[in-house]
């Protein structure tokens, strides 16, 4: 059994001896040093053993522990001619892990066994397995008895290395096993840390041992022991955003300034993209600041240089100042995130599948669901920025369905608020998040294939989000209660098709209205879906109209309740000298909260602008 634990989670290379310490140890402590010096983005980490173990199988062997042998041996010998019988020698290896941050995007992980002797068929070679372990054991009890069997949640790493490794003590050869993804899946929680097994290929044969230095050979000379080497760096984020609203609903002066952190490498690229998906060449598509815009929103593809995967996508909301506006956040899949995970373990024993360790993250739907004592839940994140400067008057999501099964009970289900952050190709039950109050009801769905109707208001949610977005982890899908009898809601997940993707239609107002102290609303040449809010307490609107109105000083306008389809108003009004604004005071004029009114003006030579408002409390 072999721990490695490193010293820091520093941008460095480090190394840790658990049983006792080197001078190397304090090398790499100033390397340390000069590596921070350069601000490198990856940080690399060499974590030493602290326990291995080998164990063999045999009558006389089964029940032994060699835990504390200098020797890790991995072999298949003859043990009887009649009845032809093999025992095998197999390895165990156990890496301390804690303190490599559980976000951390592993870049490279070898884990290293220096070599005492060997005789492999190649140098690259198919006859060592590394497997994850998927039972706990300790180096002091561990034996063949023991029955530790691999995980098979993770996949078996079938080929080895013999590599030269050069420092200071001179040229050591190690064999070498990549294990990139296995400790990718254990920083991350979603498999149990229970180390290593490495076995013969087959393991039943007359092989000839290959025999490697354990962590008890010449303690305190730590370069003979077995080492982990993990290359890591911290995901980009967005850490904060300024963001300037469009001085019009029918201007394009709007900004958005966002604030990136981590990724693989300070050099970065930049990608903006319309909400059609769309690539923005100017002004600014390619800096880090847009420009230029209208209200909507915009995505961001943000790329390191120090790392293939790193690349990371965000949306972003522009409003228009003193303006009531609406926009469907309706993007493809690299701006949500969703998975799913479900309780339970099939089969047993050596042949026991985890499913509490399984992810759902590239799988076409979300599901809620208890079926045959397993329950099913899911995660949903969009990834989108929500501007605290803006009002969300509402939120409303549309699920699409896929397959929804209330074949004993309703499957009346609800979304909760997350309260930790979460990765969708990584999230299982083993490593989920908390969730919390508030929560937002979706009201029971017949079987088939049913949409949300009406779609869920989330805006309770988003206004928790908008106020600290880089804690947006999203909300949880799942049944409102889990009494033991089969129901299903299902929908369509950011891996579907496009059309059939979760799309958020939202209603936003600006807070920002620039150096005037009083709203200015903007008509539009056509009536449009938007309704502006007039507030109660000042029942006066004032209109910024289009330069094109060239009149002979005065404007026609009328309002009808659109509610009840009742006229209010028409009437003359004198345009303001040298001005493109007009203030009509409506409090005489018995409008009613919430009712819905259409404003049309009217000049001279018969231009119309039109303007949708209702009236609201402050």
């Amino acid at each position: 059994m072999i721990f490695f634990k490193p010293l820091s989670n520093s941008n460095s290379i480090n190394f840790i001896n658990m049983k006792g310490t080197s001078y190397l140890a304090l090398f790499c402590l100033v390397f340390s040093s000069l590596t921070n010096l350069y601000g490198q983005s990856i940080t690399t980490v060499n974590i030493e053993a602290s326990e291995d173990a080998y164990t063999k199988s045999g009558a006389t062997n089964t029940a032994v522990n060699y835990g504390g042998q200098p020797d890790l041996i991995i072999s298949s010998n003859l043990y009887s001619l009649s009845p032809i019988t093999y025992y095998s020698t197999k390895s165990f290896v156990k890496f301390d892990l804690s303190s490599i941050p559980s976000n951390a995007i592993i870049t490279s992980a070898k884990l290293r066994l220096r070599i005492q002797s060997e005789s492999l068929a190649a140098t690259n070679s198919t006859e060592l397995y590394a497997d994850l372990a998927n039972t706990t054991w300790s180096q002091s009890t561990i034996t063949n008895n023991s029955n530790i069997s691999p995980n098979t949640n993770v996949s078996t790493v079938t080929i080895s290395n013999k590599v030269t490794v050069t420092d200071f003590a001179g040229s050591i050869d190690y064999r070498e096993f990549d294990v990139k993804s296995h400790v990718q899946a254990l920083v991350e929680g979603r498999i149990p840390n229970y180390g290593w097994r490495i076995r013969r290929n087959p393991d039943t044969g007359n092989l000839t041992a290959a025999t490697y230095y354990s962590s008890e050979y010449i303690p305190g000379n730590t370069y003979f022991y077995p080492k982990v080497e993990i290359k890591y760096y911290i995901p980009m984020s967005v850490t904060s955003a300024t963001i300037v609203p469009a001085s019009t609903s029918a201007a394009s002066d709007g900004s958005i300034s966002p604030v990136i952190s981590g990724g693989s490498s300070s050099t970065k690229t930049y990608q903006w993209y319309t909400s059609a998906g769309t690539a923005i060449t100017a002004p600014a598509g390619t800096s880090l600041n847009l420009t230029g815009r209208s209200y909507g929103w915009y995505g961001l593809k943000v790329t390191g240089t120090g790392d293939a995967s790193d690349v990371m996508y965000y949306g972003f909301l522009v409003g228009a100042k003193c303006a009531t506006v609406s926009v469907t956040f309706a993007p493809d899949g690299n701006y949500i995130d969703d998975a799913g995970y479900m309780n339970g373990i099939s089969g047993s024993g050596t042949t026991a599948v985890f499913n509490t360790q399984k992810n759902f993250g590239s799988t076409a739907a979300i599901t809620a669901a208890e079926l045959s004592g397993v329950y099913y839940e899911s995660l949903l994140r969009f990834r989108l920025w929500f501007d605290p400067n803006l009002t969300y008057n509402s939120a409303n999501l549309t699920l699409y369905g896929n397959g929804h099964s209330p074949t004993d009970r309703a499957n009346t289900s609800n979304l909760k608020l997350t309260n930790g952050p979460w990765k969708e190709m990584s999230l299982a039950y083993t490593n989920r998040p908390s969730s919390t109050t508030p929560s937002v009801t979706i009201n029971a769905i017949a079987a088939g294939n049913g949409n949300t109707s009406p779609a869920v208001n989330i805006v309770s949610l988003i206004n928790i989000w908008k106020l600290n977005n880089p804690q947006n982890y999203g909300c949880l899908f799942q049944l409102i209660s889990y009494l033991g009898n089969n129901t299903m809601m299902q929908f369509n997940s950011s891996d579907a098709a496009s059309g059939v993707r979760p799309s958020l239609a939202l209603s936003i107002t600006s807070t920002d209205c620039g150096t005037n102290t009083n709203l200015f609303y903007v008509p539009e040449e056509s009536v449009g879906p938007e309704v502006a809010d007039l507030r109660n307490s000042n029942k006066v609107l004032r209109i910024r109209y289009k330069d094109y109105f060239d009149t002979d000083g005065y404007l026609n306008y009328s309002i009808k309740c659109l509610t009840d389809d009742t006229s209010i108003l028409s009437t003359l009004i004198a345009k303001n000298a040298n001005t493109n604004w007009i203030s009509i005071d409506l409090n005489s004029a018995g409008l009613v909260l919430n009712n819905v009114y259409l404003l049309e003006l009217t000049d001279a030579s018969g231009k119309k602008e039109y303007l949708k408002f209702k009236v609201v409390n402050n």
